[in-house]
């Protein structure tokens, strides 16, 4: 994994998904094994203006939305960080004297530790400083004070949604999402008799998604038919496939 990351970095491959999958990962790593991905960090810092600008010239505002969205997300990843080497681990232990070889051990053991994150502070502050290069944010201390949170608040709210925050903007983005998640097989499996008819399928999914009647009867029959070569066929587009990404990755871990 780690190894996949940097090569993508250095053949310039490395997209928001992957920054969002390591995120992730920091998550529910930042104390242990971090030691690894701070490398990937490093080079994600030395490298991140090559690797966004395209994204930053061509779509300026919805990539600040997705640079927001995961400063706020590594901002509870750095707290734990910084919690854990302002806390005094010996009183986590009671150690008399007949064991104070083993008190001495732990104290390098969490030595060590401390040393791995501290390196790991180190380049994820490198990273959230290019972040908010980018951002609408001007500083970190901006983030709380706009939306008025905590940092509990933030980590609460960073850790409800594992999507990147991406607008479907089309009709057949959002039918395309429906089948991908499933939606469409459940409905006909569910209630085979009601939905024998790809019309009466369509006509419930005009009303959920709330736009025109008879909108999607020709995108619906050729997506469960796999009419590919229509063209009313919904094809995976980027941001269908970035949500469905960030979806298999959680369910990886």
């Amino acid at each position: 994994m780690k190894h996949d990351y940097l090569k993508k970095i250095e053949d310039n491959e490395f997209s928001f998904k992957e920054l969002f999958e390591l995120i992730d990962y920091l998550k529910f790593n930042i104390l242990n094994e971090v030691n690894d991905f701070s490398i990937v960090l490093l080079a994600l810092y030395e490298k991140f203006d090559e690797l966004f600008t395209d994204a930053l010239i061509e779509e300026p505002k919805k990539t600040k939305q997705i640079i927001d969205s995961a400063i706020k997300r590594l901002i509870p990843i750095r707290q734990d960080a910084q919690e854990f080497l302002d806390y005094n681990h010996s009183d986590d232990e009671t150690f008399d004297d007949e064991t104070i070889e083993e008190f001495e051990e732990y104290q390098k053991t969490i030595s060590a530790n401390k040393e791995i994150v501290k390196f790991s502070l180190f380049t994820l502050n490198g990273v959230l400083e290019k972040l908010l290069t980018y951002s609408n944010y001007k500083s970190i201390d901006s983030i709380f004070e706009s939306n008025n949170l905590s940092n509990e608040d933030l980590k609460e709210n960073t850790e409800s949604s594992i999507f990147p925050e991406i607008d479907l903007t089309t009709q057949k983005e959002s039918l395309r999402l429906l089948y991908d998640l499933g939606v469409l097989d459940f409905l006909k499996t569910k209630y085979p008799q009601t939905f024998r008819s790809n019309h009466q399928l369509s006509n419930l999914l005009e009303k959920i998604l709330q736009i025109k009647k008879d909108s999607l009867q020709g995108s619906t029959n050729d997506l469960l038919n796999e009419n590919t070569g229509s063209k009313n066929y919904p094809k995976e587009s980027k941001k269908t496939k970035s949500i469905m990404d960030s979806l298999n990755s959680s369910e990886s871990r």
